[in-house]
């Protein structure tokens, strides 16, 4: 529990409460004699009864925080703000003003989902009880977005007593900031850079990550420790390549994705090749009301991009009736067909696989991580029959898997955003990853001569060295 036996003068300490060894949840507590600030509070995703149990308490005292700074409004980074609202918390939210208006998408869509999924197991509990209440409700969601404080990048402010932050620019998504703390208490002062998500600086749609600020202890992401993204060109072939295959067979092109993201950047590709001669013209369906929302914020904010990726959204037609979703498979021509749910389950994409899985016209491209035991994961190992709606259908439609469409730096990105800090000696704490992920960045890091790595456990709490004076 927060400030348990610490002594009255100790040094502020982190403790990181969730994306620990792991890539859901993200938020970590710094203790300070001004008061607790967060780091981020996003949901834990995994099985139902666990993760209820998770997002709906907290192991420190809300009514201790003096501010919360989220670093973007990505759901596994902000998608537990409205618990902590349900809770109690009336403090500000601080982030970037693009952070704040997509965090205000992204919330209402979570507590919609979490009314729905609700009502649905009360309905399939036949009303008997105890009533199954959802994690939060729209209520909620709303009041958590009054409390979203816009910041600008690179402008110092104070959080709390002897605190002064600084967001600077992730490269992430747009709007995502890494998070630079500095603490002075008790005649010390001590530093602390937050990375959040760190973004691609070669992937040309974003500016790139600015430079990551010095500090005493660095608590950085490590999703694609070990592994590095292949060169945009060949990942722009092979989407090419899939919409001229679906062109030529008379077929749809089924492309699950997450609805802030990578559907928009999908779409920018897609029409890059388009332009480009590299694929045929298509009509490019977006199946997702999420995605439309996040598309009209993007267009509201073109200077945030590298790209026109607000064109883009321009030139494709959303779809949010349920009526015109379900009309698209039947649509005569070939056409593509981007619909929520990046991992097959759930969402508008579901109805669209149950129409086209059994016809070898079609093609289904994979875009995202496909976790295990997801739809996706069932796809890519190509069964004969695949069950939707407690159905099983013949698997005939081809199954691509395309890699690359990921912002998130990988091994050789995190590496050399990490390589200038080196001669300063940084505690380096790697989160937002798997174990072997951060192990693989934490020997790389070994042998270029950074000494003091490791991989913290929930609930493990670090005190930040003094910096030298």
């Amino acid at each position: 529990m927060e400030g348990s036996e610490r002594p009255v003068e100790a040094a502020p300490a982190l403790t990181c409460w969730g994306a620990a060894q792991t890539v859901t949840g993200s938020q970590h507590l710094v203790s300070t004699a001004g008061g607790s600030l967060l780091l981020d509070c996003g949901i834990i995703q995994g099985r139902r009864e666990e993760t209820d149990r998770r997002n709906s308490s907290f192991p420190f005292r809300v009514d201790h925080l003096a501010a919360v700074l989220l670093t973007h409004a990505h759901i596994d980074h902000c998608g537990n703000l409205p618990s902590l609202v349900r809770q109690g918390y009336r403090g500000p939210i601080y982030c970037t003003s693009m952070t704040a208006e997509l965090a205000a998408v992204m919330l209402a869509d979570s507590a919609k989902l979490q009314e729905e999924e609700s009502a649905q197991a009360i309905i399939r509990r036949r009303y008997s009880s105890p009533w199954i209440e959802p994690l939060y409700t729209l209520q909620d969601s709303a009041r958590t977005t009054g409390l979203l404080t816009p910041v600008e990048y690179d402008s110092p402010l104070t959080v709390a007593p002897g605190v002064t932050a600084r967001f600077t620019d992730a490269g992430h998504v747009p709007g995502s900031a890494v998070i630079h703390l500095q603490i002075e208490q008790y005649g010390h002062r001590y530093s602390l850079t937050y990375t959040g998500d760190l973004g691609r600086p070669g992937f040309g749609v974003l500016p790139a990550p600015a430079p990551l600020p010095a500090a005493g202890l660095v608590l950085c992401e490590s999703t694609y420790g070990g592994r590095r993204h292949p060169d945009p060109s060949t990942t722009e072939a092979a989407l090419a390549a899939a919409v001229a295959r679906a062109a030529s067979a008379g077929g749809k092109l089924i492309i699950p994705a997450f609805g802030f993201g990578r559907t928009q950047i999908i779409v920018h590709f897609l029409l890059k090749a388009m332009r480009e001669g590299a694929a045929p013209s298509l009509p490019i369906f977006v199946d997702s009301p999420l995605a439309s929302q996040v598309a009209a914020v993007f267009r509201r904010h073109p200077e945030a991009f590298a790209v026109d990726l607000p064109g883009d959204q321009a030139a494709v037609r959303y779809v949010t009736s349920m009526e015109e979703s379900a009309s698209l498979p039947d649509q005569p021509g070939s056409s593509i067909i981007i619909a929520a749910g990046g991992m097959g389950d759930g969402g508008r994409v579901a109805g669209h696989l149950m129409k086209t899985v059994s016809d070898t016209k079609n093609i289904i491209a994979l875009v995202s991580f496909q976790a295990p035991r997801s739809l996706g994961r069932q796809l890519l190992d190509r069964p004969e029959f695949i069950t939707l709606f407690g159905k099983d259908r013949p698997l005939r439609a081809e199954v691509r898997h395309l890699e690359g469409y990921s912002s998130h730096a990988d091994h050789d990105d995190v590496i050399a955003q990490l390589r200038p800090l080196i001669a300063g000696q940084p505690k380096v704490r790697f989160v937002h990853g798997e174990p072997t992920a951060a192990g693989a960045l934490a020997d790389d890091l070994r042998a270029a001569g950074l000494k003091d790595i490791a991989v913290p456990a929930v609930g493990e709490v670090m005190e930040l060295p003094a910096d030298p004076d």
